[in-house]
């Protein structure tokens, strides 16, 4: 699991929207995670 946040971590790094998606679904990961 961790290795699939570090992967959209590392696509966060561009500002573009699917960066900005990548960080909703990596926000809904954690909050499931949790």
């Amino acid at each position: 699991m961790n290795n699939i946040l570090e992967d959209i971590d590392r696509k966060l790094s561009d500002s573009s929207a699917q960066g900005i998606v990548n960080k909703m679904l990596m926000n809904d990961l954690k909050l499931i995670k949790h």
